[in-house]
């Protein structure tokens, strides 16, 4: 790989498009989770009081995704760029609740969020203290 290839993959231009795609990517795994999480529910007959359990798993698993993605290529600053990954999702995520609601989001948005910042966290450690081969 030469200098330029180099420079070109850390040019600020690279690094936004390549955070836009992984939010957009994170952002349809979440719906598509929900929507499974949702379906087995309504299949199942559970209670509606239920679905914010499954919402903060679809957004945990996006989220540790989304901060294992992200740190993997440069294997270090897990906790913070893990934590910082999951945040054009999770702005994606409350912009798409915010206009199929009738209501704007509040104690659940602080709660999911704090859901996401951990374990996209998480998931940035781990793909940070993971061996090469």
């Amino acid at each position: 790989m030469s200098k330029h290839d180099n420079a070109s993959k850390n040019s600020t231009k690279y690094i936004l498009i390549r955070a836009a795609i992984r939010a957009s990517v994170c952002s349809v795994i979440y719906f598509v989770l929900t929507a499974v999480f949702v379906a087995v529910s309504l299949k199942l007959d559970l209670p509606r009081e239920n679905d914010l359990i499954f919402v903060l798993i679809s957004a945990a698993v996006t989220a540790a995704i989304a901060g294992y993605a992200s740190v993997r290529p440069v294997r270090k600053n897990g906790l913070a760029l893990g934590a910082f990954a999951c945040l054009p999702c999770f702005l994606i995520i409350m912009l798409v609740s915010a206009f199929t609601a009738s209501k704007l989001p509040g104690v659940k948005a602080l709660i999911f969020a704090a859901v996401m910042l951990l374990f996209g966290s998480l998931g940035g450690i781990l793909a940070a203290n993971q061996k090469r081969k």
